[in-house]
């Protein structure tokens, strides 16, 4: 009986700990599907930012859209100042089917004429 009380109790711990590193791994691949993203925006030409504004588009883990993609990723752009844009790129991950992480991993930057790749 003993070692069946033990035996659920790691169980339970060793349950846990793999909840806890998917939920890691995920947040780490949303990481970087923004901070591609960004790395896009940088490539495009400064007249051309309006053009990559997007809202929950469903990506899988490489930012490629996909319509059964595990991220959402959104892309706003809003002027700062004379030839300065704000680039904020949003991504949410699935926790499990049609359930999304409350908080995105946001990443956003300032981007002037004078930066672009």
């Amino acid at each position: 009986m003993i070692l069946l009380l033990v035996s659920a109790g790691i169980m339970t711990g060793i349950i846990a700990a793999l909840k806890a590193q998917a939920n890691a791994s995920d947040h780490y691949r949303a990481t970087c599907i923004a901070r591609n993203r960004i790395q896009h925006a940088k490539t495009i030409s400064f007249n051309s930012y309006n053009a990559i504004t997007e809202s929950l588009v469903r990506v899988d883990q490489d930012g490629v859209i996909a319509s059964t993609g595990e991220f959402r990723r959104s892309t706003s752009v809003a002027v700062a100042g004379t030839n300065c844009m704000s680039v904020t790129v949003d991504v949410w991950y699935s926790i499990r089917p049609e359930v999304w992480s409350t908080e995105p991993v946001t990443i956003q930057t300032m981007i002037h004429t004078t930066m672009q790749l």
